[in-house]
């Protein structure tokens, strides 16, 4: 197996004897980095490897058996690395071979399988080898690997040669995380915004989420990660961003299999702000989101004792709906409720609280009011942008100050009376 930087080999060796022996000897011939990292077999009691010769470039190694439990069989698994040179783009490969002494006749299969997505490799040079198929290879070793077999060969004699040429690509930076959905929701009081802000993503490597405009003024900050409460750092690459940290409430199963992880953030904080008169501008920034956004959507409540104009990043009018539903926030935390087999579960086992919750897994955040009116905005694929929404605020029109077409034609002809 040619991996980022090393060359792994798995090799079985299965011996058929008719004589009384506890142990066998063979030889590992391969570069100068070669190494023999592990020998496992049945009835296998121990196994020593040599020092490297560098005269014929191989490593003795002496396995010994259990004379009790021997068998006229016996089966050993054989695992090498070799070191690559990950500087250089293009160079030749040697593969290791292993050769075993005081045998009538050794041959077998070979099988090639690339890990490494930047390397390419083709063979370069082949002595004493055979093209074979890949289902020609041991069912041993071709089950327990999920990569396909690029090259194949077998052999009728272990004095064989097998090189590889390797050619070095660049590998290209890829997208680590995303944000499938972000909903932003602000409260405006009379001096006083509660800020909200749901984040759902999906992320691979990242240790924190690097959120970026948060104002100088902001308190009372309130977090949830995977229904974990846990709190923001400060940090990041601007003096008005905080750090979130993803590594919290995980499915540590679905994590440490190397998959895109789902998360979910709830951020809460308050601001501050000059008392509404009777009329100004009120400006709204968003925390910008370090990471590519699918799809972010705004809800803003206003006091419904004013009149208001919009402009920035969102148009200028806002809808009266959200056309994509707000998602809801999850959490990997299982319940140890314990209950009979037969157990009828109702709405009611939704509010159970658990017994035996610590403190940490109890999640505080204040529910924002149901005050103003609200205006829904939308905006999709946003990618490294720092999103504004200004907020122009009035007195609304009186019924006074705008007569009704009763009162101007009652004007009307009350004026051309006085002229007749």
């Amino acid at each position: 197996t040619v991996e980022e930087g090393v060359i792994r080999s798995t090799n079985i060796l299965q011996f058929e004897t008719s004589a009384n022996t506890n142990s066998v000897e063979f030889m590992v011939y391969g570069a100068k980095s070669t190494r023999v990292t592990s020998v496992a077999g049945y009835a296998l009691s121990r196994w020593t490897a040599g020092p490297y010769n560098i005269t014929e470039s191989m490593i003795p190694v002496r396995a010994y058996f259990k004379s009790s439990n021997l068998d006229s069989s016996m089966t050993l698994h054989v695992h090498t690395e070799s070191d690559i040179d990950t500087a250089a783009k293009t160079q030749e490969l040697e593969l290791p071979r292993i050769e075993c002494r005081g045998v009538i006749r050794q041959s077998g299969h070979i099988g090639v399988i690339k890990v490494a997505n930047n390397v390419e490799l083709h063979q370069h040079k082949a002595v004493g080898l055979a093209r074979a198929e890949p289902k020609d290879i041991s069912s041993q070793l071709r089950l327990n690997t999920d990569r396909p077999i690029m090259l194949a060969y077998k052999y009728m004699n272990p004095k064989y040669t097998l090189h590889l040429s390797s050619t070095s690509h660049t590998a290209m930076d890829t997208l680590e995380a995303v944000a499938d959905r972000v909903h932003y929701e602000a409260l405006v009081m009379d001096s006083h915004v509660i800020h909200s802000l749901l984040v759902m993503m999906k992320s691979t490597k990242l240790q924190y989420l690097e959120l970026q405009g948060i104002p100088s003024d902001a308190s009372m900050f309130t977090l949830i990660v995977n229904g974990v409460q846990t709190k923001p750092v400060r940090g990041g690459n601007t003096n008005d961003s905080i750090l979130i940290p993803l590594l919290v409430g995980l499915n540590t199963e679905a994590a440490n299999d190397g998959h895109g992880v789902k998360t979910s953030i709830e951020l809460r904080y308050f601001t501050t702000h000059d008392s509404l008169g009777e009329k100004g501008t009120l400006g709204l920034h968003l925390p910008q989101v370090t990471i590519p956004i699918s799809i972010i959507t705004t809800e803003l409540r206003l006091p419904k004792s004013y009149a208001y104009n919009f402009t920035g990043d969102f148009g200028s009018k806002g809808a009266d709906r959200l056309v994509y539903p707000v998602p809801s926030a999850f959490s990997y935390v299982k319940g140890k409720r314990m209950v009979p087999k037969d157990y009828k579960f109702s709405r009611l086992d939704d509010v159970v609280e658990e017994d035996d919750t610590s403190q940490d897994e109890t999640a505080i955040q204040m529910d924002i009011p149901q005050s103003g009116r609200s205006y829904f905005f939308r905006r999709l694929l946003v990618v490294d942008k720092s999103l504004s929404l200004s907020v122009a605020y009035f007195p609304p029109l009186t019924e006074s100050s705008t007569p009704s077409l009763w009162d101007e034609l009652k004007s009307y002809f009350v004026q051309r009376n006085k002229m007749l």
